[in-house]
């Protein structure tokens, strides 16, 4: 897809719900330009033990361009955020460029941020 290896690496996707209601969330995960992953999944409302759920596979960690897009079903609230996004709001790596990513389901938007994995 790109000639550039990007420095960022993909760890993991977490979604989060943050709505009081139960909400079903379509997310696409696409490495190197092609479609990895792509499922819908129902997440509880934000009181529930299960209000979020993670994507981890064996197929992240490797040092190509991600892009992750969160949907809201039955609504017009869209996210994506690429590791072209990461690097941007990444200054300075250090000796650890894998990052975990979180989608927040808000009530009118959604918030993402990202966080240093051990791991990739």
């Amino acid at each position: 897809m790109t000639d550039r290896t990007p420095e960022a690496t993909l760890a993991s996707v977490l979604v989060v719900n943050d709505r009081k209601n139960p909400v079903e969330v379509a997310v696409r995960i696409d490495k190197d330009g092609s479609t990895q992953y792509q499922e819908t999944h129902r997440i509880s409302g934000q009181d529930a033990d299960d209000n979020a759920t993670e994507i981890e596979t064996d197929w992240m960690g490797d040092q190509v361009p991600y892009s992750i897009t969160v949907k809201v079903v039955h609504a017009t609230v869209t996210k994506t955020y690429t590791t072209s996004d990461a690097e941007e709001d990444v200054s300075d790596w250090g000796g650890n460029t894998c990052f975990d990513t979180a989608f927040t389901i808000e009530p009118s938007d959604i918030r993402v941020s990202i966080g240093a994995s051990e791991d990739c």
